[in-house]
């Protein structure tokens, strides 16, 4: 980074799915997404003023790397549930603003409820 390096903040979500899933996944979110940036704006309130960046990658996998004893990272928002081996994908949904925009915090916090 640089100090010229546009800022912003994130408010990130991993989502565990079934591939099968994912269309559905995106769909919900995109309804949604769009129905609530609607609802700020007949108020004339703009709280995301930044890309809405998705990915969509499957879990971490030890044996995908092809490193004898690896094991999958503790810490990770990809890593495997062992009670849902079912779901093998992650959808990533990142929602951008730059710092302190109003209502941002709102809105993120309407978005992880």
């Amino acid at each position: 980074m640089r100090p010229n390096t546009l800022k912003v903040t994130a408010n990130g979500y991993a989502i565990h799915c079934r591939r099968a899933d994912v269309q559905r996944v995106l769909y919900e979110f995109h309804n949604y997404y769009k129905s609530s940036v609607n609802n700020y704006a007949k108020r004339w309130r703009f709280p995301v003023n930044g890309p809405l960046e998705i990915r969509v990658t499957g879990v971490d996998n030890p044996a995908d790397v092809e490193i004898p004893g690896a094991v999958t990272p503790t810490l990770s928002p990809s890593r495997p549930f062992a009670d849902h081996p079912e779901w093998d994908t992650v959808v990533w949904l990142d929602i951008l603003t730059f710092p302190g925009t109003p209502y941002s915090l709102q809105f993120f916090q309407e978005c992880e409820q």
